[in-house]
């Protein structure tokens, strides 16, 4: 086991826990950096983010801060998408070859920078004597976009890693105006469900290696469970700012 590594999931661990951020968005680039292959990247992270935020879904499912209609619809679009996109990862890779990790890199950069950007903008402050709105009624068409918006994170999750948490937790802050600790924990389950399915599917591929998701488990097991304990204690916007100049 690569200590270095196994250090850098306890890190991401902690960060997932508490925040719902920081799995694709920080350990996929660092990766990359390192000299992983992109496509090897972004499957094993997959993987080794799967079991990482498992842990921390059932720790937050206990603490009863999740969503459960919200993330079923999400899973219901996000999971199918996640698969299709392995698929469409398989065939690139048999048609392009080695062209297609440059194009990973490219869309991982700039997803990094999307992510930073709504990281941030979560960040705001609501002006004084404004009220707190309330949540989304729940709807029938609210779930039929609930559904799609699943389905576009899964397509982008498959392809760079990126989005399951980060995406997801600017959609419910910002589109269906959850309280934080919910959308922490509904992010957290929802990612859990779609890093499995596309995680599985590139292992299919024969892109995961193995030995580096246990070095990143090593680490992100003990650190997820620390930072989902964490999470209603800690101020959330002095984490996701940290999570955002990370990145």
């Amino acid at each position: 086991m690569d200590l270095g590594i196994s250090l850098l999931g306890f890190v991401v661990g902690v960060l997932v826990g508490m925040t719902g951020v920081g799995s694709g968005s920080v350990v996929t680039p660092v990766l990359i950096l390192a000299g992983i292959r992109p496509t090897v990247a972004v499957a094993s992270d997959l993987l080794y983010a799967a079991i990482t935020k498992g842990v921390g879904a059932i720790q937050h499912i206990r603490q009863g801060s999740v969503h459960l209609p919200l993330v079923f619809y999400l899973s219901l679009g996000s999971v199918p998408a996640g698969l299709l996109g392995a698929k469409l990862f398989t065939d690139l890779e048999r048609g392009i070859g080695p062209a297609l990790d440059v194009w990973v890199t490219r869309m991982v950069a700039v997803l990094l920078i999307v992510v930073a950007a709504l990281t941030l903008l979560g960040l705001r402050r609501p002006r004084a004597g404004r009220p707190q709105k309330p949540p989304v009624p729940w709807t029938g068409s609210v779930k039929l976009l609930t559904v799609l918006a699943g389905a576009g994170v899964g397509l982008l999750v498959s392809f760079t890693s990126i989005g399951s948490g980060s995406l997801v937790a600017a959609l419910l802050l910002y589109g269906y105006r959850l309280p934080v600790g919910q959308v922490v924990g509904s992010d957290i389950v929802q990612a859990a469900f779609l890093a499995g399915a596309a995680g599985l599917a590139h292992a299919a591929g024969g892109r995961v290696d193995y030995w580096l998701v246990g070095s990143l488990l090593l680490g992100s097991i003990p650190g997820v469970l620390m930072g989902s304990f964490l999470c209603p204690r800690m101020p959330q916007r002095a984490l996701r700012g940290a999570v955002a100049m990370a990145i």
